[in-house]
């Protein structure tokens, strides 16, 4: 196999195929043979190669000079498009190779990882060989959502009275809000009676006693109605600290977990209502119609609605790692080989939650009508509530930088002059505090990642 050869030739010394993938092909095509050889010149192939069982590939030979051995002074490398797995060895049986390096690339896609090789159920054996990972990309930044959750919804002004014995107040308003379950309800407007005003309604959701007080037949004013509670801030999410998980395609990481969302705020309290003209009149009271008697007076205006809480924000994903070696369920047997890696990246960062929604602005009270004598305004309904915050989402785990990487205990290894070369592992994700940040990745020759 060199690279100046065709596919379409039979894969001998002087006919050979140009890519390993049709070595491997030819080289299995006989069943009864026991061991498949395939080899290999001192150049490098970028193809992304699966070896099954019972296949030796030889690489370092010089094919300008009869395929003559130069291992000691030049190997075969192969290499892969980034962000794949140059070499997957599976398949079951036995698989040899010789001066062999095999490279993967550095990524740039957001999470990817640079693994080089993988052993999937074989037995491995590998002789003057380097295994070669490159940089991991970072975990993606969450976007931080610029918009607002639903405003609340305006109160209702009152009526100006002096049509009957009884002035309703504005009417409640009602914001519901997309997460469902409660809703925000600005306090009814105080009602305007002959005797008296009524008492403003609260709003909800809450305890908070807010509505305004009415004016009563001793001459008191009426109160307007008060703001509503602000909604509470969402949670923030934890950072994510699990190792991640090995897949038969690569590798898994763990992401921050996503913010709680802020809840909705109270509806601000309606306004207090104003007394009217009893049925017997009373000095000085009376209305634009002198006949009227028995009427109430102007109502409060109902409170605003509370706004709805915002969403959390998404939490980070994982960096992506830099694994020389995969091994699941494997054996290996390594005779002068190097693992290097290079750097795990970055965990994402977490996405800060979306703003609360403004609460509605409370309702007018009812103005004592153009004419009338001694009738007070009515009072105006309070502001609803802004809703809470939504948490920020945690950070993403930072990428690991992994010799050989395994799950659940370590593949049966016959090791002779084996050396690692690692890089550093990526930093977490920045979240809210340090129960937000995602943790750091792992830097060691060797690492179990536990089944899930």
């Amino acid at each position: 196999m060199r690279l100046d050869g065709d596919d379409e030739n039979a894969g001998t010394p002087d006919a050979p195929v140009k890519s390993l993938g049709k070595a491997i092909a030819l080289a299995t095509a006989f069943p009864d043979a026991t061991r498949k050889n395939v080899y290999a010149c001192a150049e490098t192939f970028e193809e992304k190669v699966e070896i099954q069982a019972n296949v030796t590939l030889f690489g370092g030979l010089d094919c300008e000079n009869g395929w003559r051995w130069v291992g000691e002074q030049k190997r075969t490398t192969l290499t892969a498009e980034a962000g794949t797995i140059p070499l997957t060895m599976h398949g079951g049986g036995s698989v040899r190779m010789e001066d062999v390096n095999v490279l993967a690339e550095s990524v740039l896609t957001s999470g990817a990882s640079s693994i080089a090789a993988m052993a999937d159920g074989v037995s491995v054996s590998l002789a003057r060989c380097t295994i070669e990972a490159s940089d991991a990309a970072p975990g993606a930044v969450q976007s931080q959502d610029t918009s607002s959750a639903t405003r609340g919804v305006d109160g209702n002004p009152g009526d100006g009275g002096c049509m009957a014995a009884f002035t309703a107040g504005g009417a409640e308003p009602v914001n519901d809000c997309e997460d469902g379950g409660e809703v925000s309800i600005g306090g009814a407007g105080g009602v305007g009676q002959t005797s008296n005003g009524g008492n403003g309604s609260d709003g909800l959701p809450g305890d908070s006693a807010n509505g305004g007080a009415a004016q009563t037949a001793g001459g008191t004013v009426c109160a307007p109605g008060n703001a509503g509670a602000g909604g509470m801030p969402g949670e923030p999410g934890r950072g994510a600290t699990a190792l991640g998980t090995l897949l038969r395609g690569g590798y898994d990481g763990a992401g921050g977990l996503p913010g709680l969302p802020g809840t909705k705020a109270q509806g601000g309290g309606g306004g207090g209502g104003a007394r009217g003209v009893p049925q017997s009149g009373a000095s000085g009271r009376s209305c634009p119609d002198p006949n009227a008697k028995g009427v109430g007076g102007p109502s409060g205006g109902s409170g605003g609605a509370g706004g709805c809480g915002g969403k959390g924000g998404l939490g980070g994903s994982a960096g992506g790692a830099s694994i020389a070696l995969i091994s699941l369920d494997s054996t290996l047997q390594l005779h002068d080989v190097t693992l290097k890696t290079g750097s795990g990246g970055k965990g994402g960062n977490g996405a800060p939650g979306q703003r609360g929604g403004n609460g509605g602005n409370g309702g007018t009270g009812g103005k004592a009508l153009s004419g009338s004598s001694g009738l007070d305004d009515a009072c105006d309904g309070g502001p609803g509530g802004p809703g809470g915050q939504g948490g920020r989402g945690g950070g993403g785990r930072g990428g690991h930088s992994i010799g050989i990487a395994f799950r659940d205990k370590p593949p049966p290894m016959d090791a002779n002059d084996l050396h690692f070369e690692l890089g550093e592992p990526g930093l977490g994700g920045e979240g809210d505090g340090s129960n937000g940040d995602g943790a750091s990745g792992a830097k060691a020759p060797t690492l179990d990642f536990a089944s899930p």
